[in-house]
Order: structure tokens, then sequence, then C-alpha cells
């Protein structure tokens, strides 16, 4: 059974949620997740952005530098919340604040002068997301996470749009349903998707006038294995961080003002590099380039002069990628290591594509070949 989209209106243009306020937790309090339809729970407050100091010299708080003398963070933390400025030339490009009275999580990105994007997380994980364009707010978001559902509802001030998106989270489940509104809340599209069936209807001043309905059907996986090239395809190794390990390799070792490790360099030419909080975040040698990220990571690997292999670990499942000169070969794993997608391009341009469900069973073949 499909879980149904309807067309909602009355969104609400709430006032602004204030960076340094917990007005935004009030305006969750009545919402309730379970009734995603209804329409006067949806409402996409904006976040103000936080005023960056001109003069880094008059904030105060600790002061983080890299061993080439160069601020890299400001930490001014207190009893009611604790402030961070990332800093790179000398220009504050990221802003993180925890509220330490209500639990809320502002951030904010300084993209440049001219973009600013700002977000504000509650406890119980729902994002705010305002995106502003030369002061003036361009995108405003809410997204939701529960149950391995997200929802996220968004307005694009440049189209005058709404958008309202109901997908899986943190799996290839292939539930997505979307519904599209105008600038008077009227419905222009919607798509369902779930179980391998999928709808879609258009809509003429709010009006349905066309529905599309398309059931897949997974047939059994007799591909020829020969059709699908997957050497070098299986996944490099997850690297297992292992702290007491790498501090105790010898080599040149650099730190932070804080005492905090910068960068390990071992005696076999392997860099170890960490952020100010003294955190792996990349692993480089002269074959491999390791970036991590909490639990996900991105491992590089040269397989020869021209080929590369990139391995993608996120919460979804493992992606592995071959590329060599114009050509590129990749696979999608879930997370129970079963392949998932098989896509390979050619020199020419030319892209086949196999996708597969959690039991093997071929669920779509796509080529741009003749």
């Amino acid at each position: 059974m499909i879980n149904k989209v309807v067309c909602i209106d009355g969104f609400s243009n709430s006032s602004k949620v204030n960076f340094k306020s917990n007005n935004v937790l009030e305006t969750e309090k009545a919402y309730n997740y379970s009734d995603i339809s209804t329409a006067n729970k949806l409402s996409i407050p904006e976040v103000a952005p936080v005023e960056i100091p001109s003069d880094l010299n008059t904030v105060s708080g600790e002061r983080i530098y890299n061993s080439e003398g160069k601020l890299l963070e400001i930490k001014d933390n207190n009893t009611t919340r604790d402030l961070s400025y990332k800093i790179m030339n000398d220009q504050v490009y990221y802003t993180k604040m925890l509220d330490k009275t209500n639990g809320i999580v502002a951030e904010q990105y300084n993209v440049d002068d001219n973009m600013v994007t700002v977000m504000s997380t509650l406890p119980n994980g729902v994002t705010y997301e305002t995106v502003y364009e030369n002061g003036t707010p361009s995108m405003k978001s809410k997204t939701m996470v529960k149950d391995n559902r997200r929802l996220s509802v968004s307005y694009d001030n440049n189209l005058q749009e709404y958008n309202v998106i109901e997908s899986s989270n943190g799996s290839r489940d292939k539930l997505f349903n979307m519904a599209v509104f105008d600038g008077n809340k009227q419905c222009k599209s919607s798509y369902e998707s779930a179980n391998g069936v999928s709808r879609t209807v258009s809509f003429y001043n709010g009006v349905p006038y066309s529905v599309n309905v398309m059931v897949e059907r997974p047939i059994a996986n007799n591909i020829k294995i020969e059709n699908m090239n997957m050497e070098n395809l299986e996944p490099a190794p997850y690297y297992n961080v292992n702290y007491d390990k790498i501090t105790a390799i010898n080599g040149e070792k650099v730190f932070y003002s804080n005492g905090k490790p910068e960068k390990i360099t071992a005696e076999d030419g392997t860099v170890y590099n960490f952020n100010t909080d003294g955190k792996l975040r990349q692993v480089v040698n002269e074959n491999k380039n390791i970036r991590i990220e909490d639990k996900n990571q991105v491992i590089i690997e040269k397989i020869s002069e021209n080929t590369t292999k990139s391995t993608f670990y996120g919460k979804d499942g493992i992606t592995v990628i071959i590329e060599s000169n114009d050509e590129s070969r990749l696979a999608s794993y879930y997370p129970n290591e079963r392949l998932a997608e098989y896509n390979e391009t050619d020199k020419d341009g030319y892209r086949t594509r196999y996708e597969f469900n959690k039991d093997g069973m071929v669920t779509n073949i796509w080529s741009n070949k003749d």
C-alpha cells in the first residue's frame, strides 16, 4: 500500500527564529510527527543569521593556532552556552553554538560575502535551515527524521514554490513521496513511490487532471556476470581508528596551541592529520587518501597510473567508483553487502545501469546505447 501524500495548504510564514533564542522550540511543541499530512502543523520559520564580529581581536575565549601560528578557531564558552568560530584567512567561515539551557544547536556557514546558510537543530532532531543571498532569504526548510523516515518541507523564494518530500532515511528502501505547491499553496504535482509501485499526479489550479501509475515487477537475477565488469569494485577495507596506536607512531609530530595533535608524519611517509579537537580527519600515503568524518569515510586509492578507486562508507551502504581516463564503473552495496546498483560509463559517454533489491532481484535495467 502506498503511503498517501496529500496536497497541503496553509503553510505559514512564521516570524523569524532568532539564532540565540528558543522560539523554534516553542514552534515545535504542537507538532505531531505522525500526522505529516496536516497542513496547519507544517510551518517553516526563518532562522535569523548571527552577527559575525568584524574584529576578531574583540572576541574573548580560547584561541587555537596551528603549528605555523595561524588562528584557526576561537572557543568562547560559558555556563549557558558553548560558542565556536572556525577561521580561515582571518575570516569566520563557520559558527556553532550549543545553548545549554534548551539543547538547541545552531550553525552558520558564511560561504562568501553574499551567501550565508543558518541551521538550528532541536534536541528531537528537527532541523530548520535558511539560506540568505545578499541578506535576503532565498530558501528555507524544515527537516524531521523518525523511524527511518525523513520528511522535508522547503520553500524556494526565487521559484515561489513549496516542496514536501518524504523518503527513507539511512537505508536503500525505495520510499519516496513528493508534492510541489505554487506560491499560493495550490498543489502543482505529486509523486508517490513505495514497494515497487509509483504514481504521478499533475494538477491544474489545484485540481488533478492526469494520473499515471507504474508497477515494478522484479525478475530473477539471470544477468550474466560478464555483463558487469566487477574487477576492483570490491570495497576497500574500512579504516578502524586506533588513537593509542596512532599517537604511539614514531615520526615527526606537530601540535595545535591547545596541545592536541595537528599532524603526525610516520617514518614510512604516512601522514595523519587531525582537527583542533584531536580527532583524526585524514590519513595520506603514496597510494591512498582516507578522509574521515565521524563514522563516514572516503578512501581514495591509486590503482595504476591512470586509474583511481574511491570507496564511500555512509549510513545507507557502501559505494565504490573506478575511474580510468574517460571511463568509469560504479557499484553500490546495501548494508548487508548485497549489490544494490551497477553503473558503467564508457569513453563515448554511453551508460548502462542495473538496479537490484535486497534479495538480489533485478528491479531496473537502463542504457542509452542503441
